[in-house]
């Protein structure tokens, strides 16, 4: 599913839910800043290394839950990319990647679902 088009700033602000208490305050908190071009670059030089072609991101679509931002990235080359960005009130970021990584093994393994169904 393919949402509107949104700015950097959007990008950067949790857009996923409301708050009945200190509104402002839970926004905050979920609001972060990060170099949306440089994670671009970094993307298609993971992508290429090892490889003498360099796709660019084409496309990037925001998954929010309750605490991460998952960005998937689409290259030129078709190539799909997942980027996670961390958000600090959800916790050590290690243990909670550990975590997901475990929930979207299960689902393949057990369930049958592919990881682009899971997200």
């Amino acid at each position: 599913m393919t949402g509107k088009p949104i700015s950097h700033e959007e990008v950067f602000q949790y857009n996923n839910g409301h708050f009945l208490v200190d509104k402002e305050y839970q926004f905050a908190r979920r609001y972060i800043r990060f170099n949306i071009d440089e994670l671009c670059n970094l993307v298609s030089s993971v992508v290429a290394k090892g490889t003498s072609t360099v796709s660019k991101v084409a496309k990037m679509e925001k998954v929010e839950g309750g605490f991460h931002k998952a960005l998937l990235m689409t290259l030129e080359n078709g190539t799909e990319v997942v980027a996670k960005i961390p958000c600090p009130n959800a916790g050590l970021p290690m243990l909670s990647t550990a975590s997901e990584a475990a929930v979207l093994e299960f689902g393949e393994q057990y369930h049958h679902y592919s990881e682009r169904e899971l997200i």
